[in-house]
């Protein structure tokens, strides 16, 4: 989760002794805390805490998670490689 956020921007880590990382996806925040070892999921009004009997849920979780952050560096890539076209093709306005 501390890749995704730090990579995206789509999310925020707590600067205190926890270091809580906050995850924005579908329409809420997923949050984990190393050092109380929770993970929490809050959507509108809805919250719902894992616990150790959630495993496949926590499972699909990181599989969805891995799969968004696969698009979003697909998408990044092929941004970055127009823009780099766009700007460094472009003819030179200098006398040679």
């Amino acid at each position: 989760m501390k890749k995704v956020v730090f990579s995206t921007g789509y999310g925020e880590e707590d600067v205190d002794y926890t270091e809580t990382i906050h995850l924005n996806i579908g329409n809420g925040t997923l949050t984990y805390d190393p050092y109380y070892q929770q993970l929490i999921y809050e959507a509108d009004e809805d919250m719902h805490e894992f616990g150790d009997d959630d495993l496949e849920a926590i499972q699909s979780l990181i599989e969805e998670i891995e799969k968004r952050f696969k698009a979003f560096e697909a998408g990044i890539k092929e941004s970055r490689t127009k823009l780099v076209k766009d700007l460094f093709d472009q003819p030179l306005n200098i006398k040679l």
